[in-house]
């Protein structure tokens, strides 16, 4: 008999992986409970079993995705030596999850929508916000205190960064010839490094 955790969690995840499928394909407002289930395999009553409204759903999805980019995250960033080198593994491991991942990108871009409509959703993001913010800054300050990066404010430091990859998010969808992912990133790392660098440790 299976574990009833370990059930409910997989048929959360299932239910999330659905709904993030359906979307990206026809945006929050055009999606229904309905095409979730069927893209699910479950039936309408199993998803409000587990979440409350669409909008639970929407927000469960937006939380799978962090949790999953906080564990890579702390996986790559373990590896590396340096302060340098763990923010290019950030920024590359996102550069790598937006190419790979353009579905849920889609997804975002219909949170940011919800924003100013919905306050329960505008918390959830504001706390998302933060805790990117804090994972960079963390690195930031550590290369501070470490003289690899000059003296900086690291909160706003990252703040811009999060900002650089939103700004671009929105000019690839508008026109997807606009740039390459991997050549902007690299633009990006060598912006942003050699704004970051102490005198004496460029190159």
């Amino acid at each position: 008999m299976p574990n009833e955790f370990t059930l409910e969690n997989r048929r959360r995840s299932q239910i999330i992986s659905a709904a993030r499928k359906v979307f990206s394909r026809k945006g929050y407002d055009a999606a229904t409970v309905e095409e979730i289930a069927e893209t699910a395999g479950v039936s309408k009553g199993l998803i409000y079993h587990y979440f409350r409204s669409k909008e639970d759903v929407l927000v469960a999805t937006a939380e799978a995705w962090l949790d999953a980019f906080k564990e890579d995250t702390k996986r790559m960033t373990t590896a590396e030596a340096t302060a340098s080198s763990k923010l290019l593994a950030v920024q590359r491991l996102h550069t790598e999850q937006t190419i790979k991942g353009w579905d849920f990108v889609l997804v975002q871009v219909e949170f940011w929508s919800e924003l100013l409509r919905q306050p329960a959703i505008a918390h959830h993001y504001a706390r998302m916000f933060r805790n990117a913010r804090s994972l960079l800054a963390a690195t930031i300050e550590e290369g501070i205190a470490g003289g690899e990066f000059r003296p900086v404010p690291a909160k706003e430091v990252a703040s811009l960064m999060m900002a650089m990859v939103d700004g671009l998010t929105l000019q690839r969808m508008a026109d997807k010839r606009a740039f390459s992912w991997r050549s902007v990133s690299h633009a990006m790392d060598d912006l942003l490094f050699n704004g970051l660098l102490a005198r004496g440790k460029e190159g």
